[in-house]
């Protein structure tokens, strides 16, 4: 017998050469001996790009770690936030890190794949739309980033050693402090955009998090997950959906169903659901599924063409994991994002 006891992750790649690709193929395997010890063995190639076999083991009845957690990039980045809103914080966070990594606050980009297929990366535009402290072996940067990329380097100095506790606050009037390693570092001024607090892990980086704490007044976070994330996640083939850039859609790129029946699908977290796309002549009906429920049909029909807008809102259900699918009908329907809100309280 089995039981899925915990959802996320329950490896991490370690800085070492033989794990450079992370964990490489499909997964990892395991089992619990009679000693009560949980054996695994996963695969995953060198910087050269030779496959090796690993193996590793630690108690079963034992917390996975002690405090903390890691985060690393391998092929690509990795991002993760946190689930609430802040205009204004205080973070008071301890870290050993190699590579590139960086905080991230103000943060309010669209979330998603940048192709729904296997291999795939961030999309570049989860790398828009925030501020952030990015952090190497030898330098700390500020960087704030717009609409598109590049980003625009705020300020920047040296460190005689990388940074390992970094105090960073944010006033409601815009006063940034940042303080590495218990010195003054950085003092100036920045926009005062309420987001999210988050960590980024670039391409072959790793980051452990032994402290990240977090005070200042919050808000139910918001995220938005671009169309790319609901084909992927409906593991819909090439000939269902085409992608399409145009600016009547929320980002400026979305995708269009090619048969009826096209289904995509958002795998998310939250409480409250918003349904983002625009609507015209050629478009028809779709259905929306919640959590296998069918909700009454959205008409993306309209006489003239109009700009993304919200033609769909869910009621406010638990907070947890739900799955919200739309399918096309008997004509084309336009894929364009969900927004997604966490419980407030």
């Amino acid at each position: 017998a089995w039981e899925l006891f915990q959802c996320g992750s329950v490896w991490h790649a370690e800085p070492v050469p033989n794990e450079y690709y992370g964990i490489w193929g499909q997964t990892l395997s395991g089992f619990v001996d009679r000693t009560g010890t949980f054996n695994v063995m996963f695969a995953s190639r060198d910087p050269q790009g030779m496959g090796t076999i690993n193996l590793a083991r630690r108690p079963w009845n034992q917390p996975i770690r002690d405090n903390g957690f890691v985060l690393s990039g391998h092929q690509g980045p990795s991002l993760t936030l946190l689930k609430r809103t802040y205009p204004a914080f205080e973070l008071d966070a301890r870290v050993h890190y190699s590579g590139e990594v960086a905080i991230l606050w103000g943060y309010s980009a669209p979330l998603g794949p940048d192709r729904p297929v296997a291999d795939a990366t961030l999309h570049p535009m989860t790398l828009t739309r925030h501020h952030a402290l990015t952090l190497t072996a030898d330098t700390w940067r500020i960087m704030k980033t717009g609409d598109a990329l590049p980003p625009e380097t705020v300020a920047s100095g040296p460190l005689a050693a990388p940074a390992e506790n970094i105090s960073l606050s944010l006033s409601p009037s815009g006063a940034v402090l940042l303080r590495i390693n218990d010195a003054g570092a950085w003092q100036g001024n920045s926009d005062t955009v309420s987001g999210a607090i988050g960590l980024l892990a670039s391409p072959n980086s790793h980051l452990q998090v032994h402290r990240f704490s977090v005070t200042g007044e919050s808000s139910a976070g918001i995220s938005s997950y671009l169309y790319t994330d609901a084909i992927l996640g409906a593991g819909a083939a090439h000939e269902t959906w085409k992608e399409t850039d145009d600016t009547h859609f929320r980002y400026g790129v979305g995708a269009v169903s090619m048969k009826p029946g096209a289904r995509a699908k958002w795998n998310v977290e939250g409480a409250k659901f918003e349904l983002w796309a625009p609507t015209g002549p050629g478009y028809g009906q779709g259905a929306v599924l919640v959590d296998g429920i069918q909700h009454p049909l959205i008409d993306f029909h309209a006489e003239t063409a109009q700009t993304s807008h919200v033609v769909w809102t869910s009621a406010d259900i638990f907070s947890g994991q739900h799955a919200i699918v739309l399918v096309a009908e008997d004509k084309e329907i336009p894929l364009d994002s969900l927004s997604v809100m966490t419980q407030d309280k």
